[in-house]
């Protein structure tokens, strides 16, 4: 390990390249999670009588606690921007999906079911999200620490990202309910 340390170091960084990829990894890495916890009044509105945001976490970091310990396992098999790269994509996927699913199955298939749906997908893009940690941690670990410190700064950047496209969806849209009997 110690001599790909060196070659990163000695690696010319030019235009800073690597250095904003760390940073918009960091906010990539981050996404999942505040884009589901500002959003959970979405959820709640769909299932009224089985509160999300109680097992929310549950269903989320529970299994990213698995997958982590997997993805250490496996970390040094195959290039790390592919891995990560396939895996912002799949989270993408399953963060567009989520609300597409929850609004289409929601009256037909009953709020429980609904209910199940949502953790079983959080579930997954909690796996997603703790297989690209992983990933992008490993891979910030063999740079110079600036490219680590920017990433860190980004994962925080990505919750103020978060919080203002959810002000302004809020002033735009307001409240709103789903009963609108």
């Amino acid at each position: 390990m110690g001599a790909e340390v060196s070659y990163y170091t000695q690696a010319a960084d030019k235009g800073n390249k690597i250095y904003w990829v760390s940073f918009f990894y960091g906010v990539a890495v981050m996404a999942p999670w505040n884009a589901v916890l500002s959003t959970l009044d979405f959820f709640e509105n769909a299932t009224p009588n089985y509160p999300i945001s109680f097992v929310v976490t549950f269903g989320i970091n529970g299994v990213m606690v698995v997958c982590v310990v997997i993805a250490i396992a496996y970390q040094e098999k195959g290039s790390h921007a592919s891995k990560v790269n396939l895996i912002f994509f799949l989270t993408s996927f399953l963060l567009i999906l989520l609300p597409l699913v929850v609004t289409l199955t929601k009256d037909r298939v009953g709020e429980l079911a609904c209910f199940w749906i949502i953790l079983l997908m959080l579930s997954f893009i909690g796996a997603a999200t703790a297989i690209s940690q992983a990933a992008v941690l490993s891979y910030m670990s063999k740079l110079p620490e600036r490219y680590m410190a920017i990433n860190s700064v980004a994962m925080g950047v990505s919750a103020l990202i978060q919080n203002a496209i959810r002000c302004v969806t809020l002033l735009t849209f307001g409240e709103g309910s789903e009963d609108n009997s």
